[in-house]
């Protein structure tokens, strides 16, 4: 059955003339983008070039010395609808000595300060199964994480995005180390994503296996004029290719991805 494709009207994120520097030096220069509904956005470029600054710079983790950045067309400033969207970030810090289950981990999608003694409705209930259903974990959901191999690992991470029920998702490097059986399914999400008329972020530094499911490609550069050299659908031109196709780097062993809940 195919899914009913959902588009909600304007930009889910756009920025305009940003600039954000750390300790004096600038890291983004002029960075002016937009993502649209339904889409997918690769972001790429080589180490340093302020991939991950860009990322926390757009939730605010990073405050921005010029320009604007708007969520859902709401000034980042005035944005208080965090629930609308769940960021992956790449690593999650001693992974592998968290005692918690799978299942739990997916839950934690629905917790938030604001509905931390309320109980857990049937309805999230279902919303998590349905996410490790969907990422083909649901078996594994009374085993600890940590006895999960780092491809499935992501798969969980990514089911409890997917449980946050969120619009915009935002992943770090989720397809890093992971082997075909688990790119596959990662694959398969992001398209249904996609159908479901969300709008989907993916830091990445091999476009060679998700380039068919991309929207559109911003490859970030250091420079001092203008952080973005290009923005477009793919393919890449191929003065850029150096920075889209080449072989995975290793993982840090037992390396997982946490949701960030950023809910104030």
């Amino acid at each position: 059955m195919t899914a009913e494709r959902r588009e909600p009207d304007g930009a889910i994120v756009s920025t305009q003339h940003l600039c954000v520097a750390f300790d004096g030096a600038t890291v983004l220069q002029d960075v002016s983008i937009t993502l649209a509904p339904a889409q997918v956005t690769a972001l790429l470029g080589p180490n340093g070039s302020g991939k991950s600054t860009l990322i926390n710079a757009l939730v605010g983790l990073q405050p921005v010395q010029h320009g604007t950045v708007e969520l859902f067309g709401i000034p980042l400033g005035r944005f208080s609808q965090w629930q609308r969207l769940a960021l992956v970030p790449q690593h999650l810090p001693g992974a592998s000595s968290i005692p918690v289950s799978v299942w739990e981990t997916v839950m934690s999608a629905r917790s938030s300060p604001r509905r931390r003694w309320r109980p857990i409705q049937r309805s999230e209930r279902q919303l998590c199964t349905d996410a490790l259903d969907r990422v083909g974990l649901l078996h594994r959901r009374r085993d600890r994480l940590d006895t999960l191999s780092g491809g499935q690992q992501r798969r969980v991470m990514l089911a409890r995005a997917l449980a946050a029920d969120a619009q915009l998702l935002i992943l770090d490097e989720p397809t890093a180390g992971m082997d075909a059986q688990n790119l596959q399914v990662f694959v398969e999400v992001i398209a249904h994503q996609r159908e479901l008329g969300r709008t989907v972020l993916i830091v990445t530094h091999d476009l060679d296996d998700i380039e068919h499911l991309i929207d559109q490609a911003i490859v970030l550069e250091a420079s001092t004029d203008q952080s973005v050299v290009f923005a477009g659908p793919p393919p890449l031109p191929p003065s850029m290719h150096h920075v889209a196709h080449h072989h995975h780097e290793t993982p840090p062993q037992g390396a997982a991805s946490p949701v960030v809940a950023v809910d104030p």
